[in-house]
């Protein structure tokens, strides 16, 4: 009986999983057509996806993503210490797990920023 029980816990689970997923999958829309638009729109809306993403292990490269892209418009806006603080949050486990032209890029700066401190 205990096992028929679990079992809709985890569906629902898995459920909830995917809503967060496609909400953030959305959310990486939204931050792409922004480009054009106000940089503290962007800033703000990438800020939100983080922290959905946070302490959720589902989400972690979607997580490394978004803040390799707030590292990015950081570095534009001349703000290298808050880039650095920023790419230092991510674990290096998930620039591992990341794709190889995602992973070049984020751990040639993750290097630079280290270097440099």
């Amino acid at each position: 009986m205990n096992g028929s029980l679990s079992c809709p816990r985890k569906v629902v689970n898995m459920q909830f999983i995917e809503t967060i997923a496609a909400m953030i999958q959305r959310g990486l829309i939204y931050v792409d057509e922004t480009l054009d638009i106000e940089t503290r729109v962007e800033i703000e809306l990438i800020k939100t996806l983080i922290s959905v993403c946070t302490k959720n292990v589902y989400f972690e490269i979607k997580r490394a993503r978004l803040i390799r892209r707030l590292v990015k418009i950081k570095e534009e806006q001349s703000l290298v210490t808050e880039a650095a603080n920023l790419i230092m949050e991510v674990a290096m486990e998930t620039f591992v797990s990341m794709q190889n032209p995602e992973k070049k890029r984020s751990t040639s700066f993750s290097n630079k920023s280290i270097g440099s401190t």
